[in-house]
C-alpha cells in the first residue's frame, strides 16, 4: 500500500501561492498555454466552492458530494463577485466593471478572505493507494477513454470524415453501462459517481461539439447577451431587453471565465456548460440513493441521462442548464438528512437563490414545488402521520419566494410573461377542447397526427398574399422532401413501432410506480417530502398537458426534463418491479437493455439503421442538422453583414426561420427586425436577403407558421433575377 499524507499548512500554503499566482500573471497579462488555463480553472471554478464547503465545518459530506458541490459553489461565488462589483464599482466612477483587472482584484480579495476564515477547517489530507483491482481500473480507465474517442470522433465527423469513431463510443459507453449494472460495488458511491458523470459528459459532446460554433436555438441568442455583457464590460438590462438578459448565468458568469480562460466564445458555451450539464446526473443519483439501493439510483439517473431533450435540447439551453443543476442541488439538500437542520435550510437558500437569478422559468416552477411541498407536507403530515419538522422552513420558502419576486418582478419586470400566460390560460378555459391552443409538441402526442404540409403551406402562402399583394413569380410552395440515407437493416415499420412501444412503457411505469409509491406511502415506508414532490410535479404535468394555452409559452419538454429529477424514480421503480416478476436473478441486465434500447431510440440510431433517416450524431445532413448546423462561410457573411449595418443603421434583413439563428450572436444587428418570411412578397426593396449554407447549397427555406416549422423550396430564382448579389463564398451569399 501507498500511503501520502499532506499536512493542513503545506495545504493553504499551496492554495495561496496558487490565488497570487492567478492574480500576477493575469495582472501583468502572462498566458502560458496549458498551465494557465489549469490555473484559471482551478482558481475560478474549484476552490471557492472548496472554501465555501470547508466554512460550512459541516463532515456529513461524502468524497461523492463534496467533488460535485465544487464547481456549483464557485460557479455561484463568480455570479456573486460579478453582480457586486456590476453594482457597486460604477458608483465610484469605473465604467467597465467586469473587465479582468477589476473582476481580478476583486476575486483574489475575495478567496482570499474565504481562504483566512476557511483556514481553521482545512484538515490534514491523507491518501492511501492500495491493490487495484480490474473493477477499479475499469470504472477509472473506459469512461475516460469514451469520452476521448468521442472528442476525437466529433472533430472528424465536423471535417467531413468518417463516423466510426462516435459509434465507437457509443458501444464503448453502452459497454461502460452494463459492466457498471452488473458488477456495481453498492458500497462505494464513487464507483457510480464517475461512471455517470463521464457516461453524461461522453452523451452530451457526441451533440454539442458538433459544428465549430454554438449549436441549437436559445443558444445564439444566449451568446448575444454574452457577447453584449462582454463588449460593454458591463452588465444591463438596457443592452437588450429581452427575458434572457435577466439569466446571470448567460451574462456575468461567461464574461468573468472568458477574461481568465483564452478561448473562444462559442466553445464557453459548447463545452463549459456542457460539462456543468453533466453533473446533474451523479446528483440525481445522490439523492435517489437517499431511499433506494445504488442500482436503482444509478438506472434512475442514467434514465434522466438518456432522454432526447437531455443530449440534443439541453446543450442548447445553458441558462436553464445551470439553473437545472441548481435545482437539483436544491432537491438533494432538501431530502439530505446527515445536515444540521441550519445547515441544510442555507444551502436550499443558496443554491435556490442561484436559480432565481439563472433561469426564470425552472424558477417559477421550482418555487411552486418548494411553496406546495411546505404547505402539502404539513396537511399529510396531520392528516396521516405524528407532526414532524420539514425540511423546507416556512422562512426558507419565504425568502425563496420574496427573492424571486424582487428578481422578476422589482429587478428585472420578468414576471410579465408569466401573468400573461396564467391570464390568457384562463380567459381561454371555454376551450378546453381546443386543438389550435396546444403547443405543436402537445398536438402531436395527444391530439392527433401532424396536418398535411402541403395543405398547410398553401395556406401560408395565401396568407402572404393576401397580406401583402401577390407578385408574379414562380414562387414554388411544394414542401421541400426529406432526404434518408439507405436504411443499414430496411424495416421501417420496427423503426416506428420502436418509438411507440418503448415510450409507453416508460409513461405506464410512471403511473404504476406513482401507484407503488402512493401505497408505501399510506403505509408510511416512504418519507413525506418525497412523495408529495412527486405528485406535485405529476399534477403540473398533467396540468401543462390539459389547459388549454399555456404549453404554446412553457415548453413541455424542458417541464419534463426538470421533473424527471425526481420522476425518474417512480419509473424504475416500476420497471425493476415488474422485471422482478420475470427473472429476478437478472433484473439489471434486463433494466440495462431497455435503458439502452431507449437511448439507441433517442439520439437516433434505431432511425438511422432500420429507416435510413439521418440522425445529427452520426451525419452532416438531416432536418436537425440542416437547421442548426452554422459553417464558417456563414460566420463571414454575416461579419459582412455587420460591415453594411456600420453604414446604414436602418438596414432591413431578410433571412428564414433558422438562418437567422446565424445573425442573432451578432451584437449589432437586431434580430427582431428581420423578416423571417422569405417569399418574393414579403422582400423589400433595398432591403438585404442572407442565404445561409442550406439556402444555398440545398435550395431549401425554413418558415414558422401556427406553431409549425414547414420546408420549403428557397425563392433563390427570384432573387438572382431580381436582386443584386453583392456577397458570396458559395456557401453564403448576401442579396440586395
Amino acid at each position: 500500500m501507498i500511503y501520502f499524507k499532506i499536512s493542513r499548512k503545506i495545504i493553504t500554503t499551496i492554495l495561496l501561492l496558487c490565488i497570487l499566482s492567478f492574480s500576477f500573471l493575469n495582472l501583468v497579462g502572462i498566458y502560458i498555454t496549458g498551465f494557465s488555463l489549469l490555473l484559471n480553472t482551478f482558481v475560478l471554478l474549484i476552490l471557492p466552492g472548496y472554501f465555501l464547503i470547508k466554512l460550512t465545518n459541516n463532515y456529513s459530506f461524502s468524497t461523492s458530494s463534496k467533488a460535485l458541490l465544487f464547481i456549483p459553489g464557485s460557479m455561484l461565488f463568480l455570479m456573486l463577485i460579478g453582480l457586486s462589483v456590476n453594482v457597486i464599482y460604477p458608483v465610484f466612477g469605473i465604467k467597465t466593471p467586469l473587465t479582468l483587472v477589476w473582476l481580478n482584484i476583486s476575486i483574489v480579495i475575495a478567496e482570499l478572505l474565504l481562504l483566512f476564515l476557511a483556514k481553521m477547517h482545512i484538515t490534514n489530507m491523507e491518501l492511501k493507494i492500495g491493490k487495484v483491482n480490474l473493477k477499479c481500473l475499469f470504472t477509472i480507465i473506459f469512461p475516460t477513454l469514451s469520452l476521448t474517442v468521442m472528442i476525437i470522433g466529433t472533430l472528424i465527423l465536423n471535417s467531413g470524415g468518417s463516423n466510426v469513431l462516435v459509434i465507437l463510443s457509443y458501444i464503448m459507453t453502452i459497454v461502460t453501462i452494463i459492466i457498471t449494472s452488473r458488477y456495481g460495488d453498492e458500497t462505494k458511491d464513487y464507483f457510480y459517481v464517475y461512471t455517470l458523470f463521464f457516461v453524461a459528459l461522453t452523451l452530451l459532446f457526441s451533440y454539442s461539439l458538433r459544428s465549430a460554433y454554438v449549436l441549437g436555438f436559445d443558444i445564439n441568442a444566449e451568446l448575444k447577451i454574452f457577447l453584449l455583457t462582454k463588449e460593454h464590460g458591463l452588465w444591463s438590462l438596457q443592452f437588450f431587453k429581452n427575458a434572457y438578459n435577466t439569466c446571470l448565468s448567460i451574462s456575468i458568469l461567461p464574461t468573468i471565465i472568458s477574461s481568465f480562460v483564452q478561448v473562444s466564445p462559442d466553445m464557453i458555451f459548447k463545452v463549459f456548460f456542457t460539462i456543468v450539464l453533466s453533473l446533474i446526473p451523479p446528483v440525481i443519483y445522490l439523492i435517489t440513493k437517499i431511499f433506494s439501493s445504488s442500482k436503482l439510483a444509478f438506472f434512475t439517473a442514467l434514465f434522466f441521462a438518456i432522454q432526447s431533450q437531455f443530449i440534443l435540447q439541453a446543450p442548447a439551453i445553458s441558462r436553464q442548464s445551470v439553473a437545472l443543476l441548481f435545482f437539483t442541488l436544491t432537491i438533494y439538500f432538501i431530502f439530505n438528512q446527515n445536515l444540521s437542520y441550519i445547515s441544510k435550510q442555507l444551502f436550499i437558500i443558496f443554491f435556490g437563490c442561484g436559480m432565481v437569478v439563472s433561469h426564470y422559468s425552472t424558477t417559477y416552477v421550482a418555487i411552486l414545488v418548494i411553496t406546495g411541498t411546505y404547505i402539502l407536507t404539513k396537511l399529510f403530515n396531520l392528516t396521516f402521520r405524528k407532526e414532524i419538522k420539514t425540511s423546507i422552513s416556512f422562512l426558507t420558502a419565504s425568502i425563496l419566494i420574496a427573492f424571486t419576486l424582487f428578481w422578476n418582478s422589482i429587478l428585472t419586470e420578468n414576471s410579465i410573461t408569466l401573468i400573461n400566460t396564467f391570464s390568457r390560460t384562463l380567459s381561454n378555459m371555454s376551450n378546453f377542447m381546443s386543438y389550435e391552443l396546444r403547443s405543436e409538441f402537445i398536438r402531436d402526442a395527444f391530439f392527433t397526427q401532424k396536418e398535411d404540409y402541403t395543405e398547410t403551406l398553401n395556406n401560408y402562402y395565401a396568407e402572404i398574399k393576401e397580406h401583402f399583394g401577390s407578385k408574379s413569380s414562380n414562387f414554388d410552395t411544394k414542401p421541400y422532401p426529406s432526404e434518408n440515407n439507405t436504411p443499414i437493416i430496411n424495416l421501417p415499420k420496427l423503426s416506428i413501432a420502436l418509438h411507440v412501444v418503448v415510450p409507453i412503457l416508460f409513461r405506464v411505469s410512471l403511473f404504476i410506480g406513482f401507484i407503488i409509491l402512493t401505497l408505501e406511502f399510506k403505509r408510511k415506508n416512504v418519507q413525506t417530502e418525497f412523495y408529495v414532490i412527486i405528485f406535485i410535479f405529476v399534477v403540473i404535468v398533467a396540468a401543462l398537458i390539459t389547459l388549454p394555452y399555456i404549453s404554446m409559452t412553457y415548453n413541455l419538454e424542458r417541464l419534463y426534463q426538470q421533473s424527471l429529477v425526481v420522476l425518474a424514480y417512480p419509473i424504475i421503480l416500476a420497471l425493476h418491479k415488474l422485471v422482478s416478476l420475470l427473472n429476478r436473478k437478472i433484473i439489471h441486465t434486463i433494466l440495462a437493455g431497455l435503458v439502452i434500447t431507449y437511448l439507441l431510440i433517442n439520439v437516433g440510431f434505431t432511425d438511422r439503421v432500420l429507416a435510413g433517416i439521418p440522425t445529427i450524431i452520426l451525419d452532416n445532413k438531416g432536418e436537425h442538422y440542416d437547421r442548426y448546423y452554422k459553417s464558417l462561410a456563414e460566420t463571414k457573411a454575416v461579419d459582412k453583414l455587420t460591415e453594411y449595418f456600420d453604414t446604414d443603421k436602418e438596414i432591413k434583413i431578410n433571412a428564414d426561420r433558422y438562418a437567422v439563428l446565424r445573425i442573432s450572436p451578432s451584437i449589432k444587428l437586431i434580430d427582431g427586425k428581420v423578416n423571417q418570411n422569405i417569399v418574393p412578397e414579403t422582400i423589400e426593396k433595398n432591403s438585404y436577403t442572407f442565404l445561409s449554407t442550406i439556402n444555398v447549397m440545398k435550395n431549401k427555406g425554413f418558415v414558422s407558421y401556427n406553431d409549425i416549422v414547414l420546408t420549403y423550396y428557397f425563392p433563390t430564382h427570384y432573387l438572382e433575377t431580381t436582386k443584386n448579389l453583392i456577397y458570396s463564398t458559395n456557401r453564403s451569399k448576401i442579396f440586395k
